[in-house]
């Protein structure tokens, strides 16, 4: 049973923050919400005449909208596997100048295996996604999401380029600069 505590210090030892919970198709993750059911209506006796089907009960069915409903469903988590990174990042985590830039950075450089899943998911959203959705993506709460992606900043604008950057709710990010500061070559 989920249970808020609401502190201003570091949470109890041996618990975690839970990171946000919303729905996939916000951030289009998974495309658009699927489409409603069909009700299943069974024929009017004869003699009837034929009612209007009837609206799909909104709390029927499981979490994709199919299935028994049996109980409440959990939040779709979304997680980017790193096998699923398109090649062009691994190819900045072995360059020359990515390798400069952490070492620049000293020890608040996030490890490549964040970088790795902060620029996958950028990636999967066209370069831009809001805060909550990061975290989500990411599996971190948004209260550590705003140092997570100052340092990535760090690592990633090279010679202040604004290859990372925040605006507003979102973060975004410029592959096409990337690709050049980075000398990465080649478009997607």
């Amino acid at each position: 049973m989920p249970v808020a505590v609401l502190s201003s210090d570091d949470p109890p030892s041996g618990w975690t923050e839970a990171p946000p919970a919303e729905p996939a198709w916000w951030r289009g993750a998974d495309g658009e919400p699927s489409p409603p059911r069909k009700p299943e209506v069974a024929s009017p006796p004869a003699g009837r005449r034929k009612s209007e089907p009837r609206q799909v009960d909104l709390f029927v069915g499981g979490p994709d909208g199919r299935g028994d409903a049996s109980g409440p469903a959990a939040p779709s988590q979304v997680r980017v596997p790193t096998g699923a990174a398109p090649p062009w990042i691994e190819a900045l985590l072995r360059s020359e100048s990515y390798a400069a830039q952490r070492t620049l950075a000293g020890r608040g450089a996030p490890p490549d295996d964040q970088i790795r899943a902060l620029l996958a998911a950028l990636a999967a959203r066209g370069g831009r996604i809001t805060r909550a959705g990061l975290a989500q993506a990411l599996g971190t709460p948004v209260l550590r999401l705003a140092g997570f992606v100052s340092a990535a900043r760090r690592v990633l604008n090279l010679d202040q380029a604004q290859i990372l950057a925040v605006d507003g709710e979102d973060v975004v990010l410029d592959e096409a600069l990337l690709r050049v500061q980075f000398e990465l070559g080649g478009r997607r």
